[in-house]
């Protein structure tokens, strides 16, 4: 019995000895710990943005390229009405009474895509991983693709009502 308490006395003693050894091998703050975890996830996520930045250099190209064609073919749209308007409507003496009015408006949503359009690229210009803050960068081109994609909505509805008006032009 006596040698029982030796020995729980004994390893009392040494877990005494041991201890502040083991307690010097923990990190000195939890903040530090937190700060070396969040450089890591830092790291991690800087190379995957690495690995698919050609992959979304491309993407937004080929979207931004996408919304420059509607527009195009909006605008040329556009222009065959008119052009059908002043080379068959007029001359049969039938006309639209809103003409211009329709023609204003379509120039006023074209300017609005422009816009939208140039507000858009210059905002993903210089995207790099690298930069201040790529996710928000991202995220703020999310936003301006869509206020181009209502723009383009505007303006298509706007060579609607041009090409709906001219079908239903009416004797003068």
């Amino acid at each position: 019995m006596l040698g029982n308490k030796f020995l729980l006395t004994l390893f009392v003693c040494s877990a005494l000895v041991f201890l502040p050894v083991v307690s010097a091998a923990k990190p000195s703050s939890p903040s530090a710990a937190r700060t070396r975890a969040q450089n890591h996830l830092t790291e991690v996520k800087l190379k995957v943005c690495q690995k698919e930045e050609q992959a979304i250099t491309s993407r937004v190209n080929r979207l931004f390229n996408l919304s420059v064609s509607m527009e195009e073919r909006f605008a040329s749209h556009s222009a065959r009405v008119q052009e059908y308007y002043t080379a068959k409507i007029l001359p049969s003496g039938k006309s639209v009474a809103k003409y211009n009015d329709l023609v204003a408006d379509i120039s006023v949503k074209k300017s609005a895509v422009d816009s939208a359009l140039s507000l858009a690229r210059t905002r993903v210009a210089g995207f790099t991983c690298t930069g201040d803050d790529p996710k928000n960068q991202l995220n703020q081109y999310r936003l301006e693709m869509q206020n181009v994609k209502k723009a383009l909505q505007d303006y298509r509805t706007a060579v609607k009502n041009l090409i709906v008006a001219v079908r239903s032009a009416k004797s003068v």
